[in-house]
């Protein structure tokens, strides 16, 4: 639902705008003290503010983005900016959301901790005017400062081993898997997300809902481009901590993906296989990447297999429930 309580300053000062040519979103988190670094990277664009339209949504239930929004609004450079509650906290819902409120034929999605450059909204848009054709997608890098890299060096591992996105982003050789999509830095074409559909609101987590979308954009024939003029930074200091929660939440979004597919024979070896990942992930490590990396590699693959395991133990006890309400009693 939109969030009716802001007031209209952005267009009582600029009148009746053109149709945007792309439509921005971002879903919020409750926990971003970056948000309004985020925002106001869209103030800078080299565009006019005119060619573009942001979209914010956040959940109904937690933490309201509609002061900095405001502020946001009152800028001579601002963006018409729609701010929007989700009933759900789950960033496929929240996503969703903002798309059903988009008014232009290319949809951009940013993340709620990328600060995009200023060349952002320029190099989605010359993409998608370079590239005509409904199946090619870009991707824009998101890297974390030097600063934090320095001071972080496990942050700075995820980001160069690929781990933390799915794509070596500093690597000049970088050749994108053909499935991948990232909802914190793409833009897509409207034609091709309604032939996609929705993005999965199964999910709860902000966790593969876009790498399961974009097994879907490959099977359309997707075309994933890496455009670094849409460069973010990626700012966002976490810990080791953070991230096997976020792991967790990988594992259990697998598991609610596999969950009822019709081959149980492939859920059981799949299974099987995550048993044995933390082992592997161990072994192959040591000799390669010293024991450090083998540490956090192991925690990672324990991490996501024990959210794989809990979203496991979950539904089988929701079924149970189901089948017991649903059984015949004596009689």
């Amino acid at each position: 639902m939109t969030d009716s309580s802001e007031p209209s300053t952005l267009t009582a000062k600029l009148g009746e705008r053109d149709a945007p040519a792309i439509s921005v979103i971002v879903a919020m988190e409750d926990d971003r003290e970056y948000a309004t670094a985020v925002l106001e990277g869209f103030l800078d664009q080299t565009v006019e503010p005119e060619r573009f339209e942001l979209l914010v949504v956040s959940w109904q239930g937690g933490r309201s983005f509609a002061a900095a929004i405001d502020r946001l609004r009152t800028q001579p450079r601002a963006p018409e900016v729609t701010y929007l509650r989700c009933p759900t906290r789950s960033r496929a819902a929240k996503n969703n959301l903002g798309i059903a409120h988009a008014s232009a034929p290319i949809l951009c999605f940013c993340g709620d901790d990328f600060v995009p450059c200023a060349s952002y909204i320029e190099a989605h848009l010359d993409y998608h005017e370079t590239h005509p054709e409904s199946t090619r997608v870009a991707i824009g890098p998101g890297l974390s400062p030097e600063s934090m890299r320095c001071e972080a060096p496990f942050i700075a591992w995820l980001e160069d081993s690929g781990e933390l996105f799915g794509a070596r982003f500093r690597d000049p050789e970088l050749s994108l898997p053909t499935t991948f999509f990232y909802v914190a830095n793409s833009s897509i074409k409207r034609s091709l997300f309604e032939r996609a559909g929705s993005f999965d609101e199964r999910l709860p987590f902000p966790a593969c809902d876009d790498s399961e979308y974009g097994h879907r954009l490959a099977s359309l024939g997707m075309v994933a481009e890496l455009v670094p003029r849409a460069s973010c930074i990626h700012d966002h200091r976490f810990t080791l901590e953070d991230r096997l929660i976020s792991t967790g939440w990988a594992g259990a979004s697998h598991a609610i993906l596999t969950t009822g597919e019709p081959n149980a024979l492939r859920r059981a070896r799949q299974g099987a296989a995550l048993h044995l990942a933390p082992l592997r992930e161990w072994c192959h490590s040591i000799p390669r990447e010293g024991p450090r990396v083998a540490r956090w590699r192991w925690k990672l693959a324990s991490a996501y297999l024990s959210g794989y395991r809990r979203q496991i133990r979950k539904a089988r006890a929701n079924r149970s429930v189901t089948e017991l309400g649903s059984g015949a009693g004596p009689g």
